[in-house]
């Protein structure tokens, strides 16, 4: 603080603010830091289709395979707050629940949902849409890609990359979704009502 001309110091205003933030640099260094969680081993990884890809793999298969990753957030899964939606009684959940972990697994199998993933449709499923894509371009099959209830978008980011992958620049991809909670389902009519019906 000797640095600070007096002047500076002597306003009420400037000295609360110097004084507060010196408080919270000190909070901040007695607070213990949460404990991180050590990342999947690679042969988690490799055990759900996420090793890495051959030495040869063209440049199309790179691109699409890290697609996936950015779309399902497996980049920067360690900045995940996963949701998890499975509702296995074997595993002893019956609701969604926050998980307090990251789990490779449910992330790849769709069972869970990041605050900061751009799609929850999971690995498996975005293997599939990149299957059909790659059937419908193969086959020279008409028409444009929709998504319904697409939420963030991920898999609709997806499928415009694996269509630019294999160089169809001609179809839209369309994405459809509410934005918003669906307005409450009508009441059932009143006796009076059904019987002038």
């Amino acid at each position: 603080l000797g640095v600070l001309s007096a002047p500076l110091i002597s306003s009420p205003i400037c000295a609360a603010l110097v004084f507060g933030w010196i408080a919270c640099i000190g909070v901040a260094l007695t607070l213990a830091a949460p404990p991180v969680e050590p990342p999947p081993s690679e042969a988690e990884y490799e055990a759900h289709g996420l090793g890495p890809l051959p030495g040869g793999a063209p440049p199309a298969q790179l691109y699409l395979d890290l697609m996936k990753r950015i779309v399902l957030n497996l980049c920067y899964h360690e900045q995940s707050h996963q949701v998890v939606l499975s509702r296995s009684p074997d595993e002893g959940r019956p609701a969604p629940e926050l998980a307090r972990t990251f789990s490779l697994r449910a992330r790849v199998m769709g069972e869970d949902v990041s605050l900061n993933t751009l799609s929850m449709v999971g690995l498996r499923r975005l293997d599939s849409l990149q299957a059909c894509i790659s059937a419908l371009v193969a086959e020279g099959i008409e028409g444009d890609l929709l998504e319904a209830g697409c939420a963030k978008g991920g898999a609709c980011i997806f499928m415009r990359a694996a269509l630019r992958a294999h160089g169809d620049t001609k179809r839209r991809v369309y994405c459809c979704d509410a934005f918003a909670a669906p307005p409450p389902p009508p009441s059932p009519p009143l006796p009076q009502q059904a019987a002038l019906a």
